[in-house]
């Protein structure tokens, strides 16, 4: 149909509508699949979404959570490197007046000055007002001192242990010792003749 004419039958407009109208039908129709294929993809994108929120949500209360037990667990650690610093405090105060004896009764003995120079060192250690040492620190410094010693009471009572095997082992001795001869013992660990 031609378009330059200035005049149109009744039946060629007609023609010429309905054939515009299937036009912008089949238009009309390709955009609602669109569009209709637009809002399902929105909708598993939203659900996706929230299924991410919910993750995240998770992910960060497990964090919250492991960060609290993480803060708990270094204040449990400290509380008891703290614990053990004044146990320790406490027995070298405890001893103190001991080692001032061995120190008076045999100054020539070298077995005891090595072990008067090992509580002297733990001393420094463990009253120090550096409370940020370390355990690998303490460790060091008394393995230096220990290392030029023969003082190795741990592996002489893993020795004695090992010697008395498991029937000559009391844990009811160990727990109530009963009435201690710090002299006896020390002969025992070797710390002195």
């Amino acid at each position: 149909m031609e378009l330059s004419k200035k005049k149109y039958s009744k039946l060629e407009v007609e023609e010429l509508l309905k054939k515009q109208g299937e036009e912008y039908q089949q238009k009309l129709n390709s955009q609602r699949d669109k569009i209709a294929l637009l809002v399902e993809e929105n909708k598993r994108l939203a659900e996706k979404t929230e299924e991410f929120e919910k993750k995240d949500a998770l992910i960060s209360s497990t964090l919250k959570v492991a960060q609290e037990k993480a803060d708990e667990m270094e204040k449990t650690i400290q509380d008891k490197y703290t614990l053990v610093v004044e146990r320790l405090k406490k027995f070298s105060n405890d001893w103190t007046d001991y080692f001032n004896f061995l120190k008076e009764k045999y100054p020539n003995y070298e077995t005891i000055q090595k072990v008067v120079k090992l509580k002297e060192t733990l001393d420094s250690l463990v009253l120090s007002k550096d409370d940020c040492q370390t355990v690998e620190e303490i460790e060091n410094r008394l393995s230096q001192i220990t290392s030029k010693t023969d003082f190795r009471p741990k592996e002489k009572i893993d020795n004695l242990i090992a010697a008395t095997g498991d029937s000559g082992f009391s844990l009811e001795e160990v727990l109530n010792p009963g009435k201690l001869e710090l002299e006896d013992l020390c002969k025992e660990l070797g710390l002195m003749e």
